[in-house]
């Protein structure tokens, strides 16, 4: 979501289904509705990890640690095997792995891209 690029009704449907199904429903629906104010009022959603972590830590919403780690190990071995990883990542999710991290599980086994340089 931009400010160029305006937020459809179906996100929106989607993304309180979401919530709905969410253990921690009530703080993201308020840290939601916020996010949501903010960019239809035209302001800056984030400005950098300490800014949404207090944002996070003031709605309530946080993170296990060992939550974290456990998934992105499944991830890892998920990967290293032929097992579907969608089930894996959005498991990663729901714990509220960044995205950095599930790519770095994954790149664990299958290396990085190296775009080919041409000249």
């Amino acid at each position: 979501m931009t400010p160029e690029e305006p937020i459809r009704a179906e996100d929106v449907r989607r993304a309180a289904e979401l919530v709905k199904e969410h253990p921690q429903r009530e703080p993201l629906s308020a840290l939601a509705f916020e996010l949501l104010s903010r960019q239809a009022e035209g302001r800056t959603l984030f400005a950098g990890k300490e800014h949404v972590d207090s944002l996070a830590q003031s709605h309530g919403v946080g993170r296990d640690d060992a939550e974290v780690e456990r998934t992105l190990k499944a991830l890892t071995a998920a990967a290293a095997g032929d097992e579907n990883l969608v089930p894996r990542i959005l498991d990663c999710a729901r714990a509220y792995c960044t995205l950095y991290e599930i790519r770095h599980a994954m790149e664990e086994v299958f290396g990085a891209y190296k775009e080919p340089v041409f000249f």
